[in-house]
């Protein structure tokens, strides 16, 4: 099981190489991890407010720069492909 960091930007932000550094994007977790967690209260994940489906220019991962020029830009399929990448990985 994963953990998502920052909500939906830790989804967004996924660089689909399993090469690359994703542990500022999510978190595998286990039974230390969530047991830590639960002493602590709050949200150990952290969250954001990114909306995936309307994400300023300005605001678009460096690694998709390239392809979402427009003022506003839908993530979606990005964050489908996260989906399936992190489904492949764990």
């Amino acid at each position: 099981m994963i953990g998502l960091r920052r909500g939906w930007a830790g989804l967004v932000n996924i660089i689909r190489d399993s090469k690359a550094d994703n542990s500022d994007n999510f978190l595998r977790l286990n039974e230390e991890t969530v047991r830590k967690a639960g002493r602590t209260g709050g949200t150990f994940l952290h969250t954001s407010r990114t909306n995936p489906t309307n994400m300023n220019k300005f605001d678009v991962p460096d690694h998709l720069k390239d392809k979402y020029l427009e003022e506003k830009n839908d993530l979606t399929q990005e964050v489908l492909k996260n989906l399936d990448f992190l489904g492949s990985i764990t």
